[in-house]
């Protein structure tokens, strides 16, 4: 089956003259100067009766591009313009970010990683490295990953019971998720913020006032997911994560879903 090209109509004719000639190098010229964002080589066979080590080797022979060998990816080197100002956006926006290669690929899709990671590389004017991170060159690395630090922090205690997920936040933040989940880790040694499940961090105090407030309901009646819910207007996922919580203080019984104070029982 022939593979669509993403090409205007008159741009198409154009390749696949190309192709009908087996101008096979003015091919991927052309397809360099015309996709934007780079185009891949995964399926070279099936376009261009080519393998794979063969599409390669014949793009290592253009000028001004950047190969990806790892993703099958070839860029137009005109494209690290368009990376260089999303990463100087970030700058502008928090002069705190902390950017990585596969951080910067997760928010552009048409970007590998790899292709991030040249892109990082060729701001040496603009950006320091330290322990895998990227940061704004003049920033003290230890300073900055404890300004990261209290963020995180301050942002959980602010969203209480309903924290986003980290990803979310790292996102927000403009954190790699290394640096993120390092952070996390941090907070969760020091006891200041809990992790209830895979994806669920609360600020310590948060959980013990809502702690406080279940045993406070369970003096009168039960709780079960439907109940914690609507209480507290929280996701089912949320709900449970409180309960097993909750289930961990030894004055709460589990019977049936239910919770109870075994006082109670």
């Amino acid at each position: 089956n022939p593979v669509s090209e993403p090409l205007k109509k008159e741009q198409k004719n154009k390749f696949l003259m190309l192709l009908k000639n087996k101008e096979l190098k003015k091919a991927f010229e052309f397809l360099k100067n015309t996709h934007k964002y780079g185009f891949g080589l995964l399926s070279s066979y099936q376009r261009f009766k080519l393998s794979h080590e063969e599409a390669l080797n014949l793009a290592k022979e253009l000028n001004g591009v950047f190969i990806d060998e790892k993703n099958l990816n070839i860029y137009n080197l005109l494209a690290l313009d368009e990376l260089k100002k999303f990463i100087s956006f970030i700058l502008e926006k928090n002069p705190y970010a902390m950017l990585s290669a596969s951080s910067l690929a997760l928010r552009l899709p048409w970007a590998s990683a790899e292709f991030c990671e040249f892109g990082l590389q060729n701001l040496s004017n603009l950006l320091e490295f330290e322990k895998g991170v990227y940061f704004k060159k003049g920033i003290n690395y230890e300073k900055l990953r404890e300004k990261n630090n209290d963020e995180l922090y301050n942002i959980l205690k602010k969203q209480g019971i309903k924290p986003q997920a980290p990803y979310n936040l790292y996102e927000f933040l403009e954190l790699d998720r290394k640096s993120g989940d390092e952070i996390l880790k941090k907070l969760t040694k020091q006891n200041r913020v809990i992790r209830l499940s895979h994806n669920l961090f609360v600020e310590k105090n948060a959980l013990d006032k809502l702690m406080q407030e279940c045993l406070e309901i369970l003096k009168s009646q039960s709780l079960d997911i439907q109940s914690m819910k609507e209480r507290f207007n929280l996701s089912r996922k949320y709900a449970i994560a409180y309960l097993e919580y909750l289930d961990k203080d030894e004055r709460v019984q589990k019977k049936d879903e239910k919770r109870f104070l075994k006082t109670n029982i």
